[in-house]
């Protein structure tokens, strides 16, 4: 199996749930881990955070604390997913992992993510064999190379955020989103915040925990 690096909270007893956090492009695991305390505020102190870095060295050569789960240089639907593919094999396998560990089912999962974090969260919720509880995705998009229908194994309820004045991924790619995963029977909510850049606000990291407290099964 190929286990990803990870920072991770687990709970002193038997963990309720996990939170999995994929972070950009490139940055790392730490990045979202900083999160952990406001999930922890929202959903309870029995619930594991894990944060993965990325597989891959971030092709800019920055270092290896800089990662990325596929290239930018072609943002193009065919040439993404077949990246994409490559970095949810990781995924899969370190889900799985953790999952045992904890001895949790994928029901007892929240995939979320930022900006290609949100684009793999996706990507790897849609294409598990079993589904998970949610997942919420921030500043991102949906990979689709013309053929997600008849790949698309599992429908969680989804929760997306954009910022209107996104100037990194254009954010238009939330309503595309909305209208291709709606079409696909998937439940999804799509909000845009206006005047907000390529980040996380904090409207939307809020509403992001409130949709993975009603969604969380324990």
């Amino acid at each position: 199996m190929n286990i990803l690096n990870a920072y991770e909270y687990i709970p002193k007893s038997s963990a309720q749930g996990a939170v999995v956090l994929l972070h950009g492009y490139g940055s790392n695991g730490a990045d979202l881990f900083g999160l952990k305390d406001s999930i922890l505020q929202a959903l309870g102190d029995d619930i594991a955070i894990i944060a993965f870095d990325a597989p891959f060295d971030c092709e800019m050569g920055m270092g290896p604390d800089y990662r990325q789960w596929f290239g930018v240089q072609d943002y193009s639907m065919e040439p993404m997913e077949k990246e994409a593919a490559k970095a949810h094999k990781y995924l899969e396998d370190s889900i799985k992992y953790y999952l045992d560990k904890l001895e949790l089912l994928p029901q007892n999962l929240i995939l979320a993510g930022f900006s290609q974090g949100c684009m793999m969260s996706l990507y790897t919720a849609l294409h598990m064999e079993k589904q998970i509880a949610a997942v919420v995705g921030w500043s991102g998009l949906l990979i689709d190379d013309g053929h997600l229908e008849s790949k698309i194994t599992s429908k969680p309820p989804v929760q997306l955020w954009h910022g209107e004045a996104d100037d990194v991924v254009p954010p238009f790619y939330l309503k595309e989103a909305k209208e291709k995963l709606e079409s696909l029977s998937v439940s999804v909510e799509a909000h845009k915040v206006i005047g907000c850049p390529h980040t996380i606000a904090p409207e939307a990291l809020y509403g992001g925990l409130e949709f993975m407290k009603r969604h969380l099964k324990r």
